[in-house]
């Protein structure tokens, strides 16, 4: 489940930020004392050190990339990231109101449009982050079962997430021709050859 390469994103693409409390299940904690398991010590609120910061990138098609953000989520992090996961060509970055990715969209020259949520600005035509925001919710709601997660293999919960998004919208067929090696079929709009072969496996 480590994150692969994976094919830029383009068009209308929604970001935004989310955070993780930070989590050193499996080894020693750097920086303060050991906390009980189950308890609810440092979930303060805001942002702060306890907290990992995850850039969302989720286009119109589908296709979505979770970046786990190093230190703050600063414009030059979030730059250093988003300019991994999409194409400036062709492609149009909505957000929320945030100063940091406004900067990252100006530096990575990309057309961006910002929906300014102090004016309860939701929606500007066909601009929205919405979509973003919704899968977050989904992440969210899907990570609380694990009751906290390793910060260091964060990343791949992430990745095993955006796997079972894709599973959700396989036909019964499609999930059987994963189930025997054909993981082609996770990947949106696209197959090979051998899918044939596989199902008749």
């Amino acid at each position: 489940l480590a994150p692969g390469q994976a094919a830029l994103l383009t068009g209308i693409v929604e970001a935004d930020e989310t955070y993780f409390r930070r989590n050193y299940k499996g080894s020693a904690p750097v920086g303060r004392y050991r906390r009980k398991r189950g308890t609810k010590n440092g979930s303060k609120r805001g942002l702060g050190k306890d907290k990992v910061p995850v850039l969302v990138v989720r286009s119109r098609t589908g296709e979505t990339q979770s970046i786990v953000i190093p230190g703050t989520a600063t414009a030059g992090a979030l730059t250093a990231a988003l300019g991994g996961v999409i194409t400036p060509q062709g492609t149009t970055l909505c957000t929320d109101g945030s100063g940091a990715l406004r900067m990252a969209a100006r530096a990575l020259q990309v057309k961006h449009c910002a929906l300014v949520t102090k004016r309860n600005e939701r929606k500007r035509g066909i601009y929205h982050v919405q979509t973003v925001n919704s899968y977050q919710g989904r992440l969210k709601e899907w990570m609380a079962p694990f009751r906290g997660v390793a910060t260091k293999y964060l990343n791949r919960y992430l990745t095993w997430h955006i796997i079972h998004e894709r599973v959700q919208r396989l036909t019964p067929e499609q999930a059987r021709s994963v189930l025997v090696g054909n993981t082609a079929e996770l990947m949106l709009d696209r197959c090979c050859p051998n899918c044939g072969a596989a199902l008749n496996a």
